[in-house]
């Protein structure tokens, strides 16, 4: 940490120096040149950071931070050209200088912080010996598979599951649901670990591979489709240090197939009601689908257009984030932002009590009332503003800079825990992709990670045969 001081001291300088003359600006032109001198930033980090990861443990690609910093160049870095070109349909946010740039300012400030907190802790990289965890249980894991697939055709067979799927039909059994179709992807991530150099357990990975994606393209569900796929990647790169191209240009067109797909499927269920709660067949879903398509004329007239807007226009969180700067002393700001921190402290309690014991636990719906108040838009609607976004209505550069020195601290601690101190990598690479891409709602990420590494350390426990143990004691 104290070799990049200096390092960190002159871009943390320049991202300062290009804010203060481009704050006031009028001209568009200076702007744009700000936003690329921020995401050339971001990548002079990535570059610095690299020299000093490079013999971790955990590969460098593999970090939270890392994978953080990549999702900034997407959402805000190619976002923002986005916005600012209004390549899209950005009916909402109408193009204004100062917020842009404050966009931007803040973004870059998230990554130098995120670093910066992430190696606070240690002065040394992440080292563990390699080691062999005893008796993993392949049998253990096809038992345990049955959860999932029966958890999704249950709720297929009652019209709760997916985007399609109205989740009051099954009140609070719709979590069930959820946690069990979760589950088929992190025994996808054990059997790739343990089991992928055997060509019978390989043949079942990609059996449970196309099936959750599958399931996922039909119903609408493109977390269900898309984060098994991102697993799958995560795992082999983590165990070889790499990924053979060919797999990794068909895993990446099956990423970018179901963004296509599903989004008109989306926006045509969001104006169809009658379609919500419906059991449909896997040819209805296909009518359905090509009905979409028909419907909205900008699909069919341009279809490659189509294709990279309709992926884009996911993942450009640039226009939601200029939104919650310019609303800054708005209504919404002090009804569901202050206080902020003390839901932060409190978020390892909310992690273990459970809401029926803790009747007034707090709701984490601040996406659909920012959708509701700030956009206009459905209260059943859920936008996302980014945690920069949250931590700058808390308490503006300030709230920026602490914001995400705790949010790379805690990434920091989370990776020692269960990658050196527990020597267990399979939950940190089946929580990686959630990990790295904090929520706008901070103390909802907290207690969500804390609750999904308690659960995951039960299901490891039976994971292990007799004999086996999880734990290494030093």
């Amino acid at each position: 940490m104290i070799k990049r001081i200096p390092e960190l001291i002159i871009l943390i300088s320049i991202c300062i120096i290009v804010y203060l003359i481009t704050y006031n600006t009028n001209s568009r032109q200076v702007v744009l040149s700000a936003h690329l001198i921020y995401q050339s930033i971001i990548v002079a980090l990535l570059f610095l950071e690299s020299r000093y990861q490079s013999k971790a443990f955990v590969p460098f690609l593999l970090l939270p931070p890392t994978i953080y910093s990549l999702f900034i160049l997407l959402k805000i870095g190619l976002g923002g050209l986005l916005t600012f070109f209004e390549i899209g349909n950005w009916q909402y946010y109408q193009f204004n200088p100062e917020t842009f740039t404050t966009s931007g300012f803040i973004s870059v400030l998230s990554v130098i912080f995120i670093f910066i907190g992430y190696n606070a802790f240690s002065f040394r990289l992440i080292k563990t010996k390699a080691r062999t965890v005893k008796l993993p249980s392949k049998r253990r894991a096809y038992i345990l598979s049955v959860v999932p697939i029966l958890s999704v055709i249950y709720g297929l067979s009652t019209g709760s599951y997916g985007f399609l799927g109205d989740a009051s039909s099954e009140g609070s059994f719709i979590q069930i649901i959820k946690t069990g179709s979760e589950l088929g992807s992190f025994i996808i991530i054990y059997l790739v670990y343990y089991f992928y150099d055997r060509p019978i357990e390989k043949k079942i990975v990609y059996i449970f591979l196309a099936f959750f994606f599958i399931l996922g393209l039909a119903y609408g569900h493109k977390s269900t489709a898309v984060i098994v796929v991102f697993n799958f990647l995560i795992v082999l790169y983590f165990k070889e240090r790499k990924v053979d191209k060919y797999v990794s240009l068909i895993l990446i067109g099956a990423i970018f197939l179901a963004y296509v797909i599903i989004q008109p499927l989306r926006i045509y269920a969001e104006s169809s009601a009658t379609l919500k709660g419906t059991s449909l067949s896997i040819s209805d879903l296909y009518n359905v689908f090509n009905e979409a398509i028909n419907t909205n004329s900008s699909y069919s007239t341009d279809e490659s257009s189509f294709i990279f807007t309709s992926f884009m226009v996911r993942n450009n969180y640039m226009e939601p984030l200029c939104m919650a700067i310019e609303n800054k002393e708005s209504s919404f700001t002090e009804t569901h932002v202050k206080g902020g921190w003390g839901h932060i402290a409190l978020s390892p309690i909310y992690a273990v009590v459970p809401r029926f014991i803790w009747k007034n636990k707090p709701m984490a719906d601040i996406g659909r009332n920012f959708s509701y108040e700030i956009y206009g838009s459905s209260f059943l609607n859920s936008i996302g503003f980014t945690p920069q976004g949250y931590f700058y209505l808390l308490n503006g550069f300030f709230g920026v800079v602490f914001g995400f020195l705790l949010i790379g601290s805690f990434m920091r601690v989370i990776t020692w825990f269960l990658v050196e101190r527990l020597r267990e990598p399979i939950i940190y690479l089946y929580l990686l992709v959630e990990f790295s891409n904090p929520s706008d709602l901070i103390w909802s990420y907290f207690s969500g990670i804390m609750q999904s590494i308690i659960f995951l350390l039960v299901v490891m426990f039976f994971m292990y045969k007799r004999g086996g143990r999880l734990l290494k004691q030093k």
